[in-house]
């Protein structure tokens, strides 16, 4: 399942090759543990 949020915060123009910042988040629920987190 994924879900996404948009937010409109700090809105910005589209300007042909201007760099704008882009964020992100991710957030996982599992049984493993941290140490474990690669082992599945």
């Amino acid at each position: 399942i994924i879900q996404v949020n948009l937010i409109q915060d700090n809105l910005q123009s589209l300007i042909s090759c201007r760099k704008i910042d882009l964020t992100y988040a991710t957030q996982e629920e599992t049984n493993l543990s941290f140490i474990r987190r690669f082992d599945a």
